[in-house]
Formats: structure tokens, sequence, C-alpha cells
């Protein structure tokens, strides 16, 4: 999914200058902060701070650590991600997601952020490489960081900050090896020596719609119908984008609905809470009855992997992302029912003890038949394999 080099999303430099942000111009979008992140407010020091955001829990890291941190981050014009983990330790899964997300919409803005952590790099290492951003880790020697006061005895010579580049780059010789007993301006400022982000932003369009929560259905749907011309061309980016975070996956199911004439469907979905189990087959029983047999189905199998997108990236409903891809394999016949009833059982531990989840299907299938009568055997065999997966 990931390769090393950028890749370069269609429609930029040279074929459309106007959408361009200026490194130095504050984009017309919102900075989009995904779960797990806090931005920093800005020091009272009278200097234009940098931002700094923490990933993971600020109350977990020493009050003399996000000081020094934020001290430094003023003297630096570039973002600083601070990844808040004990001395020693490493970032979690959860961490290394949120961090690939805050690089891809800081590169959207222009930014390289400096990457900040008293932990392990390792489980971000091919990340930073990626995305060609340098970090800067304290050393596990020593005792670690002091009292949860932090102040000079945690930033000692014992627990130094070190400079980590990018595989690939070979960045200042005079910074090579580089390393403080403090964490400083300067040592942030050699950090943050990279001027452009490795790959290139997306349209306007594109990173504003991106930049959208998916829980603010109403700026959802502000943005996209202001947007909805120009979103179209750029389908690819939104493509290449989640290629390499999952976390718009979302955004794009919403985009690929559509593009079929169903975005009310999927921002019903949005808002749905407890009942989106119901609502998600929705678009798939409301066809209109006037369309051949085929037409039917095109309109069906063409919704199918938006809709389990959207179940997998909004509620993390990946019973109903079985069923609905289910459903699709058998209808174009892409995967034995053999194979498609272990998957359907595989997920049988996400299916909810009070059965209300496996009768609203058995429902939706009974009702999807009426849609399509000629998969009838089909979509039987998937509603008989919901009821009867072993608990």
């Amino acid at each position: 999914m990931r390769t090393g080099g950028g890749h370069y999303l269609p429609a930029l430099a040279g074929n459309r200058q106007d959408e361009l942000v200026e490194r130095d111009v504050e984009p017309s979008w919102p900075l989009f902060l995904p779960p797990g992140a806090e931005l920093l407010s800005t020091m009272d020091t009278g200097n234009v701070s940098g931002e700094v955001v923490v990933v993971g829990s600020g109350a977990g890291e020493p009050v003399g650590v996000l000081s020094a941190v934020r001290r430094a981050a003023a003297g630096v014009d570039q973002p600083v991600v601070v990844v808040s983990v004990p001395p020693g330790g490493s970032p979690d899964a959860a961490q290394v997601d949120t961090v690939r997300t805050l690089l891809n919409v800081y590169g959207w803005r222009g930014r390289v952020p400096v990457v900040v952590t008293r932990g392990s790099l390792t489980p971000l290492e091919s990340l930073l490489d990626l995305y060609g951003v340098t970090a800067v880790y304290q050393t596990s020697v020593g005792a670690g960081l002091g009292g949860p006061s932090g102040g000079l005895a945690a930033l000692n010579l014992s627990n130094a900050w070190v400079l980590r580049r990018p595989a690939g780059t070979a960045g200042n010789p005079a910074t090579a090896g580089l390393s403080s007993e403090v964490l400083s301006a300067e040592l942030l400022q050699a950090a943050a020596g990279r001027r452009r982000p490795v790959f290139d932003r997306p349209s306007t369009p594109v990173a504003s719609f991106l930049s959208v929560p998916l829980q603010d259905t109403g700026r959802i749907r502000d943005t996209y119908d202001t947007y909805r011309a120009l979103l179209t061309p750029d389908l690819p980016q939104v493509q290449q984008i989640v290629s390499r975070d999952p976390a718009f996956a979302g955004h794009q199911a919403v985009l690929g609905l559509a593009e079929l004439g169903q975005f009310d469907a999927a921002v019903a979905y949005l808002q749905a809470g407890d009942d989106r189990p119901d609502v998600i087959a929705a678009p798939l029983l409301n066809i209109d009855r006037d369309a051949t047999p085929v037409e039917r189905e095109r309109a069906v199998v063409g919704m199918l992997p938006h809709l389990a997108a959207l179940a997998r990236a909004v509620s993390h409903d990946l019973a109903s992302e079985a069923i609905l891809l289910a459903v699709a394999d058998l209808i174009t016949e892409n995967r034995s029912q053999e194979d498609v009833k272990n998957d359907i059982w595989f997920h049988k531990n996400l299916l909810p003890k009070d059965g209300r989840l496996r009768v609203g299907w058995v429902t939706h299938l009974t009702e999807l038949t009426q849609q399509l009568p000629e998969h009838t055997n089909s979509l039987g065999w998937i509603a008989s394999a919901i009821m009867n997966c072993p608990d």
C-alpha cells in the first residue's frame, strides 16, 4: 500500500495553480484533528508560537516537558507533534494511525511537522521515512524524565534528545548526529529543515471535504454542495490519499455513494446513531422500480462496496461490512458460497447477542429479493448463514 518516495496527485502544480495554497498563507479549510490528537494552546510569550499537537494523553507528559516543547516550538515555523509515550515505551497502533493522519493533513497545508517523543521511534520509523519527517526523541539511558513537574532534571544529558532524519535524506551535515541535553528551539529548527511535503497537496475541494469530521453532517452537506462539481474529477486524489491513510475511507465512501445519487442516504447513515445497522441497507431497497433487472443489479452492486466501507469506517460495524461484501461476492460470483459462509461466521462474535442485527439483516435480505428476484437463492443462503452461525 505504501512505497518509498512521493506519489504525486493529479491536477496539481502546473494545472490548477489557482487552487494551490502558498506555504505561508493559511488555507481556507480547517485543520482536521483526528481522534486522539489535541491541539495545545499557544504560550503567552508575545511570540508567534508554532502549533503543538499531542497524540495521546497530554496529561501523561510532565508539565516541564510540554512547556519546553511549546517554548521551543515558538521559534520553529513547522508544527510539532508530540507522541505521548513514557520513557522506554512505544507508541501503540492507534497513536501511529493518528500520527499518519496528522502528517497527511499538515502536508495539505504545505507543512512538514517535527515529531517529538520520549519513547521509542521503532513503530513510527517507516511512517517517518515515507513522509520525509525528522523526529526528535529522548534516549532511554538513565532514570527517565523525573517527576511530574519536569524541569531541568527532566532534560539532563543522561536522557539526551537526539535528532533522527528520515531514511534516504542527507540533511545538513552540520546537524548530523545532533543531540542536546535540553529540548531547544535550535534542535527543533534543525529538525524542521524540510520545506516541502513529500506528497503534493490535493485540490482545495478535496482537502476541504476531507477536513470535515463525518459526524459534523451539516458541514459535510454544505461542503459537498459547495464543491460538488469539482469533487467528481478529483476522486482519484481521494483514492490516493485513502491508499496511504484509511482514516479517510469514510469520506471516500460518502463521495462514492454521492456519485451514484445516494448522497442523502450516506448522510442519513451518518446521522442514524444506534439505528445505523437498519439504515445502511435503505438505499439498496429504494431503487427505481421501473428500472430493468440489469439496471437494478448494476445499482446494487455499485453501492455495496461503498456501503461496506461506510459501515467499517463510521461504526466499525465489521459484521454489516462482511454481510454487504458477501452479497456483492455472491451476486457477482466472485467467491464461492463456502468462502462467503466462512467470512460471515468469522465475524459471528461481532453480531449482538440479542439477535437484533441478525434479524434485521435477514429482513433486509428478504426485501432485497424483491429488487433482485433472480438472486433469491443466493440472498436466502446468506440469510440462512447469518441466522445459523454459531454463538
